[in-house]
């Protein structure tokens, strides 16, 4: 190809570079305390259009700038691109290697052009440099995430490794279709098609950070998000949940309460609830301490609550008493539950004071009746079981 049209892509390619470089300045004004790593890319970018900007001076400024400098500039850009990808991925970033790599590159880049110049072997060079730093950014996309983050990565993994091929076809070509003595603005279809490839790349690399980026904010979003309803659904549990026992606290359970009575109102349908009290548990607390104190009234919470119907309701409702509301279900049908958890619980043995036992006292919604006369009558029931000899239901 003639010189003028190498020279052309290469004005094309400093365009879209300079177009590219302001739309990640704006993405790194608007992520910068956000995310890291895109301070580190928008530098990526800058030194891109500053390297291609140099080239294309060749023959106006001194070939060492031109040249040397402007290939170690690219290449340095590269390196700027692979910490941001760690640092945005918050992997560990390795300055000091990329700073002598690159001081290494600069002397045989310089080498190669003024003491032995050979245009293949600076292309050799340039692409080799390029593909270690890419298969790094390959590797670290694909392999170094969490699986269920890998299609954040993706998109530019994809580019990456369409990079990777193509600056693989350079090092081939350079072996086997360069001729010894060639410059690069002077070069043949060859460059001109890699340098056309790899503006295009440039340009859907950019893309892909942009999406990557958006992809990180909208997944930590809906991260943020869900982690807010956990924490609303835990605040509303433990605002309903008794601190202790683990099932519904006074205030949940009253409120309970209340709307099975609408209810049962409204549709004329039986409702029970029971009352039940631990026998003698003052006792407990005064001989054995509030801590076994406290393992008596989680033991028989926790039995109760195991084994009545998935359709009532209990909640502790006073220090060692506990109110289970069942909807549906008349005295009869309550006092049997109730007969059934007294005999679940009389018959475990607990540690360091042996058996407890409970009192329960019933009463089933009558007409005009509120949840305050059926814990009234409820009360008065458990007030003669405990009169009888408690361990008993009335």
């Amino acid at each position: 190809m003639p010189t003028f049209e190498m020279q052309t892509i290469m004005f094309s390619y400093l365009v879209s570079n300079i177009l590219v470089t302001i739309v990640m300045g704006n993405v790194w004004l608007q992520n910068r305390k956000r995310f890291k790593g895109t301070s580190h890319w928008f530098i990526y970018y800058i030194l891109q259009t500053l390297g291609i900007f140099l080239v294309m001076l060749k023959g106006i400024i001194p070939d060492l700038i031109s040249t040397v400098v402007a290939n170690t500039i690219i290449v340095g850009g590269m390196m700027f691109f692979l910490i941001g990808l760690q640092r945005f991925m918050e992997r560990k970033s390795e300055y000091l290697i990329n700073s002598v790599y690159l001081v290494f590159f600069f002397i045989l880049y310089y080498y190669f052009r003024f003491i032995d110049p050979v245009f293949k072997y600076r292309i050799l060079l340039f692409s080799i440099s390029v593909i270690i730093i890419i298969a790094q950014s390959v590797y670290l996309l694909m392999y170094k995430t969490e699986k269920d983050k890998r299609n954040i990565y993706r998109n530019t993994a994809i580019v990456c490794s369409l990079m990777l091929l193509l600056y693989s076809f350079r090092v081939g070509a350079a072996f086997f279709l360069y001729p010894h003595e060639n410059e690069f603005i002077t070069a043949g279809i060859i460059d001109s098609a890699i340098m056309m490839t790899s503006q295009m790349l440039g340009i859907m690399m950019t893309f892909s950070l942009v999406l990557m980026i958006n992809m990180r904010l909208f997944t930590e979003v809906q991260q943020y998000v869900e982690e807010r309803e956990l924490m609303v659904h835990e605040l509303r549990r433990l605002a309903s949940t008794d601190g202790l026992t683990g099932i519904y606290n006074r205030s949940k359970i009253e409120q309970l309460l209340t709307i099975e009575v609408l209810r049962a109102r409204r549709y004329k349908h039986p409702l029970s609830i029971i009352i039940a009290d631990i026998d003698h548990f003052k006792i407990v607390n005064d001989t054995y301490g509030h801590n076994v104190g406290d393992v008596v009234l989680t033991g028989i919470a926790s039995m109760m609550k195991e084994h009545v119907r998935e359709v009532d309701f209990i909640g502790r409702w006073g220090g060692e008493e506990f109110l289970i509301v069942c909807p549906e279900t008349t005295a009869d049908g309550a006092r049997k539950l109730a007969e059934k958890l007294r005999k679940k619980i009389e018959k475990h043995h607990f540690k360091d004071i042996g058996i407890k036992t409970i009192s329960m006292g019933v009463a089933q919604i009558e007409k005009d009746d509120w949840d305050e006369e059926m814990i009234k009558r409820a009360d008065k029931n458990l007030y003669k079981a405990k009169r009888a000899g408690r361990n008993r239901v009335v």
